[in-house]
């Protein structure tokens, strides 16, 4: 069962990619089944950080192939938002 907090993530990786959220596995390689490019990228990327109010390194993106690595991602600076008071 998907959170509501996953399923927003979903919605807002779908909008981006203009798909159906159904059309998304948290575990799959979201990148290559949608034949994402790098501006498609950096569009995902900037949509998440002016959401969420994070900053995501270049670097941490990297190693990001599924749905599911974004969101840990996301939520690892979340939470090390929250910590430092932000």
């Amino acid at each position: 069962m998907i959170s509501t907090h996953e399923q927003k993530f979903v919605n807002l990786i779908s909008s981006r990619l203009h798909t159906d959220p159904q059309l998304l596995q948290l575990d799959e390689d979201v990148f290559e089944r949608f034949g994402v490019d790098s501006f498609q990228v950096l569009d995902i990327l900037c949509t998440i950080e002016t959401e969420f109010e994070i900053t995501i390194r270049e670097d941490q993106i990297r190693d990001v192939k599924t749905v599911r690595d974004l969101l840990d991602l996301v939520t690892y600076h979340l939470s090390h938002k929250r910590a430092k008071g932000h």
